[in-house]
């Protein structure tokens, strides 16, 4: 596994924890990397590791429950 994400904006001055949930496409079981914490603009980072067969992955978000807006972000994420 090498799952690469490059944030390239986090709306306003806010950040966001960021994960990679990946699940199995033969048998549906599903794991998830651990998250990064308060990633914001211009970050980069990769989740590397062993594992077997086909998955489907994609990136999840989150940020405070005390965030008073949507925050949208932009980037990109590539898996291999």
């Amino acid at each position: 596994m090498n799952v690469f994400v490059n944030m390239s904006n986090v709306g306003g001055d806010y950040t966001v924890d960021v994960r990679d949930n990946m699940k199995k496409t033969a048998t549906g079981a599903t794991s998830n990397t651990g998250w990064v914490q308060s990633v914001g603009d211009e970050e980069a980072f990769r989740w590397t590791g062993a594992r077997t067969g086909a998955y489907q992955d994609r990136i999840q978000f989150s940020n405070d429950l005390t965030t008073p807006v949507m925050v949208n972000v932009y980037g990109i994420w590539e898996n291999n």
